[in-house]
């Protein structure tokens, strides 16, 4: 049997190291959200839906929130994006159990897993067209603060 051969009920050595690079990934990610100025996190605009349209797309804003959240300026974070809470949330907890999964060995609770990011996904998605149609229809400012 090779090194990569799967434990009986468990995780081979090859899906443990790819659990375990995925949550450091994520985990890198969400410190580097933290790290820089959620005011302009990239240095150029991406959204080629807003150049065009000169409307805000559905996740306008989506990373400047989750920057504002990742250093603890919630009221920053729920005026550009509410949802990239959930985003922000649903990172750290993905790279939590991922990484628990690697240092067992093992799948932890599979299906609860699969159920909780299905209903974060379409919480997160629910709340995000809410706010663009509230965008749309000038029921909520945007950008926010006029800027």
């Amino acid at each position: 049997m090779s090194p990569r051969a799967a434990v009986a009920g468990g995780l081979n050595r090859g899906a443990r190291l790819q659990r375990l690079a995925g949550a450091g990934a994520v985990a890198l990610l969400v410190a580097a959200a933290a790290i820089v100025p959620p005011g302009r996190p990239l240095p150029l605009d991406v959204c080629v839906f807003r150049r065009v349209t000169h409307l805000p797309c559905l996740t306008c804003g989506m990373t400047r929130a989750a920057c504002a959240f990742a250093r603890g300026d919630w009221a920053r974070g729920v005026a550009w994006h509410p949802p990239a809470a959930l985003l922000l949330g649903g990172l750290i907890v993905w790279a939590a159990w991922t990484g628990a999964e690697a240092a067992a060995g093992r799948a932890l609770a599979a299906r609860a897993r699969r159920r909780f990011f299905v209903a974060l996904v379409a919480a997160g998605a629910a709340l995000a067209l809410a706010l663009w149609v509230a965008r749309l229809t000038g029921r909520v400012a945007w950008p926010p603060g006029g800027g």
